[in-house]
């Protein structure tokens, strides 16, 4: 039997305050390059305190990148900004993500928006989608502990 992490290196990072503000600069100058992304967010466990294994970004691309485009889009922004970085970037399209990941990520750090009104009608979607499908969840779940 073989042990979990015994050939899978996974670094942890912990840098202080000013290193990090320069890496959230650093990474918005870049998706700002991009004409194709509407706005950027960054989320997870880099904005904590913590250490933290990536930094996770979320972009939101123009309606007229097919999703194919999008997906490119997503490897070869990760790619580079981790060669850049020097750490692992993960970042991912919200076109074509649930809506429980949205969610979550809609709580992080907005890095830049194109049109501001535009993200705030993107988080009230959202919110208001999220809320109606927990309703469903909370009673799917309820109903399955009726069962056992």
């Amino acid at each position: 039997m073989q042990e979990f992490g015994k050939d899978f290196d996974v670094r942890v990072y912990k840098i202080d305050e000013t290193e990090k503000e320069w890496i959230i600069n650093f990474i918005t100058e870049e998706l700002k390059k991009i004409e194709g992304i509407r706005f950027a967010i960054l989320h997870g466990s880099f904005l904590s305190d913590l250490p933290f294994h990536d930094i996770d970004v979320a972009v939101f691309y123009d309606d007229n990148l097919s999703e194919h485009k999008q997906g490119e889009l997503d490897i070869k922004l990760s790619v580079e900004l981790t060669n850049k970085l020097s750490m692992p970037i993960d970042l991912h399209g919200l076109n074509r993500s649930s809506i429980t990941f949205c969610y979550e990520v809609v709580k992080g750090r907005l890095l830049f928006a194109r049109d501001i009104e535009e993200f705030w009608e993107f988080r009230e979607d959202v919110a208001m989608k999220y809320m109606d499908f927990k309703v469903f969840i909370e009673e799917g779940l309820k109903d399955l502990l009726e069962i056992y």
